[in-house]
């Protein structure tokens, strides 16, 4: 008799919560960009520069998450309790250490580091402040990471929903006194909005640990780093390193690129920044369900239905790939109305409006990739889409982004086309290896 899949209603009780997990996120990261979009567009150029150095080094201990999650689903479909304790406690205490070590690098060096993405002088100085204010904070992000991680993998995603509506709130409520109003603060401008995302950091990361305590008492262990051992944080590296690999990947390339664009000028800049934070909400949709798709098919390959899960991939990326499409296009069509709530320069909102163009044909290439590659990790196949990703983004994205963009004077519609041939060549790649089925030969083993 032929298995069948979870009802709809599984899929969407951890969709929804997880859409708006990501919504708020995205507002988290971009919430200081529109703002300050209303305060100074080199404001803006500083801070996104800033924020692309915060989120490659935040997939740093998004290598240990992301392996407690692989982990941690399949163990949860088995009644595994004692392993996923073990597993557990090995996330807190590692991300704990890489994201105490990563903080200390943002606070010492930040300006080294703008240096390297061609920071203009013009950013430098509010660049660097950001970055050491709110790199300084990110061991707060990597316990966040970890314990979000965990209550996903136990089907409390809406607990992780209500945290990060909270700290969003509390973002946006700091950044207006901040901005918009003549309180008598001790800080404003760029780093009084550094500031606001800490201390938004420091109530979240304080609810979340609450709330562990709350769900998990007697079941689940609170950090004890005389419990590590060499198997299960070997276990986790072997899942994590591979699966976040891709998205290190991504985001190095998108950093060698962006200091690119840099060298354009600030205007370029800026307009890449628009572009991406406009163009993001359609991408939270895409990773949103692929998230809901890697939990499914996680819990489908822990109960032994990896058929099941195979033709439940193909059929959420075949619809997520009609959503990206159709929302990007709307998006678009909205462009005139859009584009001026972030800016009135009229080179800025010319250039964003084509980008937008040429993002109805890279958003749904991307949207298939997260589908697929969230399934593939969920089964344990955590090598390949970092080795296809390492050689389509390092062999043909950035050495093109340079010829097309740079060298031959294309700039940023150049580079554009550039990433939409970088998406469609791993989608087809990724579809490929998922239908071959060979990773269903992988056992995990903590």
């Amino acid at each position: 008799m032929k298995e069948r899949a979870p009802k709809t209603v599984t899929f969407w009780f951890l969709f929804w919560p997880l859409l708006i997990e990501q919504f708020f996120q995205l507002l988290l990261g971009n919430v200081d960009i529109f703002m300050l979009s209303h305060y100074s567009d080199e404001s803006v150029s500083a801070v996104g520069l800033a924020n692309q150095l915060l989120v490659v080094a935040s997939l740093i201990f998004g290598f240990i998450s992301i392996g407690t999650s692989v982990i941690l689903v399949q163990l949860q479909a088995g009644q595994k309790l004692k392993q996923a304790s073990l597993v557990t406690n090995h996330a807190f205490v590692l991300n704990s250490i890489s994201g105490i070590l990563i903080s200390i690098v943002f606070v010492l060096f930040s300006e080294n580091l703008l240096g390297m993405m061609q920071a203009p002088v013009s950013i430098m100085e509010e660049g660097k402040i950001y970055l050491a204010i709110v790199g300084g904070s990110i061991v707060l992000q990597a316990l966040m990471a970890t314990l979000g991680a965990v209550f996903r993998s136990f089907n409390f995603v809406k607990e992780v929903m209500y945290i990060s509506v909270f700290i969003n709130i509390l973002n946006i409520i700091g950044n207006y006194l901040v901005l918009m109003t003549s309180l008598p603060l001790p800080v404003e401008g760029v780093e009084g909005v550094a500031y606001v995302t800490v201390i938004s950091r420091v109530v979240g990361t304080g609810v979340f640990i609450w709330l562990f305590l709350r769900r998990f008492k007697g079941k689940l262990p609170w950090v004890n780093p005389f419990l590590i051992k060499k198997e299960t944080t070997l276990s986790i590296l072997k899942l994590g390193i591979p699966s976040a690999g891709e998205h290190v990947s991504y985001n190095l390339s998108q950093t060698v690129i962006t200091g690119m664009i840099a060298l354009m000028g600030t205007v370029v800049l800026t307009t890449k920044i628009y572009t991406q934070t406009i163009s993001g909400f359609v991408f939270i949709i895409s990773f949103a369900i692929a998230q809901t798709t890697q939990l499914l098919v996680g819990r489908l390959i822990g109960e032994d239905k990896k058929e099941v899960g195979l033709n439940l991939s193909i059929k959420i990326m075949i619809r997520t790939l009609i959503i990206s499409f159709s929302l990007s296009f709307i998006i678009y069509g909205a462009a005139s109305f859009i584009v001026p709530i972030f800016t009135d320069n009229l080179d800025i909102l010319s250039l964003t409006t084509t980008l937008l163009f040429f993002s109805i044909f890279l958003e749904p290439a991307r949207a298939t990739n997260v589908v697929l590659i969230g399934s593939l990790n969920a089964a344990g196949d955590v090598r390949f889409p970092v080795i296809i990703g390492i050689l389509s983004m390092w062999v043909i994205c950035v050495p093109l982004s340079y010829v097309v963009g740079v060298y031959y004077g294309f700039g940023l519609v150049g580079i554009w086309l550039v990433f939409i041939l970088d998406e469609w060549l791993r989608a087809f790649l990724l579809l490929w290896r998922w239908k071959s089925r060979s990773w269903m030969k992988i056992v995990l083993r903590v």
